[in-house]
């Protein structure tokens, strides 16, 4: 069932406005990615939604090219980074460098944009410091509030950061993973500029275009995920709304990532020299149809790998199984094809993907000691992004010969 009356087609770049929109990849139309469904809600129409990412060529910024409406996905959210260590080192590092490097204390006000439950906001709030989360999905805003940490549960918007800003100006706004979730982005951008602080700055992480391209992480596309950014059309929209790109870092997470610093402009910042050596690269390697057609050549070679592989281990009677009900791993079920004949059903630590089916494939979700009450022979790893942390807790899985299968960025077989 697709439900193209609640889906707004894409002709221009939310970014410039152009129209050259150059579509490079269309992985069909497939439910929402986090969409899971109840026992009850499996003989029910599944709405479907198109799929498919274009590159805009006046500003290169990548952007799917239809959009489902966000109280479709944002009301009710699945994802808590708290269940994962990974993520709690990566805030925890965060927390502490944002703090040394910009004075912050405890007079001082840390907003986070999509804080999801608290978990970033909470190690600013042990240093001392206030805190503030802004998340639409009211059972995340619950969970936070639990942990002390005060949140508002609406979508972050220019109306909102003005009514905020009549009581508080924070000093730091941090906007971890959320820049792809958003439609109007100059709204989003003009939102921030009223709320800083007039030193205040913006610190935003985002899962990286090139990185994306580079390591075939097709599965990263998805509704949620409206733009891919790369640097330069950031700088752009940033400078459009009087503010300043001033430094960046690479950084290994979620398959590799940019964090960017940004503040008003005219306070004595200026670009740094990794802005400028980052921004050559780019020109050279990411503005031209070549390296996005590329990357989707290699996805649907990828694709056709995995089934293939899944095909043989079933014809020789060897069972898998999925690991981590992420939304990536929705997206790679629904691309290919693969349900419960392929991949008997997936196991996740987070309780409330449990005892659920995934949307479309409709695969089962179990706690993780499925494994080792069911001892399948392979597990196809959906949230490589957390590979290392995934290997190191199923140890005993791997020792009694049990393996991974990766699909990205290649699909291979880990012992």
């Amino acid at each position: 069932m697709t439900a193209d009356r609640a889906v707004q087609r894409v002709t221009r770049c939310r970014l410039c406005g152009g129209a050259d929109l150059h579509p490079f990849l269309d992985l069909g139309a497939m439910p929402i990615p986090n969409g899971f469904l109840e026992k009850k809600d499996l003989g029910a129409p599944e709405p479907r939604y198109p799929l498919g990412v274009a590159v805009c060529e006046t500003c290169w910024l990548a952007q799917l090219t239809h959009v489902v409406p966000a109280e479709l996905m944002f009301s009710n959210y699945l994802y808590v980074p708290s269940t994962s260590t990974t993520m709690l080192d990566h805030f925890g590092r965060l927390a502490r460098d944002l703090i040394t490097r910009y004075r912050l204390g405890s007079d001082d006000l840390v907003l986070d944009i999509g804080s999801n439950d608290g978990t970033l906001l909470t190690f600013f709030r042990r240093q001392g410091l206030q805190v503030l989360g802004v998340d639409p999905a009211s059972n995340l805003a619950r969970l936070a509030r639990m942990q002390g940490v005060n949140t508002l549960d609406v979508l972050f918007s220019s109306a909102l950061a003005a009514e905020i800003a009549r009581n508080a100006r924070p000093r730091l706004v941090v906007a971890t993973n959320v820049m792809a979730h958003v439609s109007d982005l100059h709204d989003l951008c003009e939102g921030v500029r009223t709320l800083l602080a007039d030193d205040g700055v913006l610190v935003v992480e985002f899962p990286y275009l090139a990185d994306l391209l580079r390591r075939n992480e097709f599965d990263t596309i998805y509704h949620e995920h409206l733009s891919y950014f790369s640097l330069q059309p950031l700088v752009r929209l940033f400078s459009q709304h009087g503010m300043v790109v001033f430094d960046v870092e690479d950084l290994p997470v979620h398959g590799g990532s940019l964090r960017i610093h940004a503040g008003r402009a005219g306070r004595g910042r200026t670009a740094s020299a990794r802005v400028a050596a980052l921004l050559e690269e780019e020109a050279r390697t990411l503005q031209g149809r070549a390296a996005y057609d590329e990357f989707a050549g290699r996805v649907h070679t990828n694709m056709a790998r995995l089934v293939e592989l899944l095909e043989s281990l079933k014809a020789d009677g060897r069972r898998v199984v999925g690991y981590g009900a992420s939304a990536k791993g929705n997206v790679l079920l629904n691309s290919c094809r693969v349900d419960t004949r392929l991949v008997e059903y997936v196991v996740d630590s987070i309780p409330y993907k449990q005892w659920r089916f995934t949307p479309g494939m409709h695969l089962p979700v179990y706690p993780e000691q499925k494994l080792d009450e069911d001892r399948p022979d392979y597990v196809l790893l959906f949230a490589w992004n957390f590979l290392e942390e995934i290997m190191a807790k199923q140890a005993a899985f791997r020792a009694r010969g049990g393996r991974f299968i990766l699909a990205v960025p290649d699909v291979r077989v880990v012992p």
